[in-house]
């Protein structure tokens, strides 16, 4: 015969922070995917800078100061 066992907590995991999470995920990637990206002209021109720099596959210049390649303000 088989032993009687007992399993001690809940059987399925409760719903609270992690649902809350996803849900609050979910609406920021409907936000997301319902807005397009109005960057002016000169920002738009200063990202495409900086990826053409990082898809060279060299390193950064560590002798430029901070703002050299993305030289923006939000």
């Amino acid at each position: 015969m088989a032993d009687p066992t007992s399993i001690n907590g809940p059987a399925v995991a409760p719903l609270g922070a992690k649902a809350q999470g996803y849900r609050e995920a979910h609406q920021v990637r409907i936000r997301a995917a319902a807005t397009r990206p109005s960057d002016p002209p000169m920002v738009q021109k200063a990202i495409t800078r900086l990826d053409q720099i990082m898809e060279s596959n060299r390193p950064l210049r560590g002798d430029v100061p901070r703002g050299f390649y993305l030289n923006i303000e939000i």
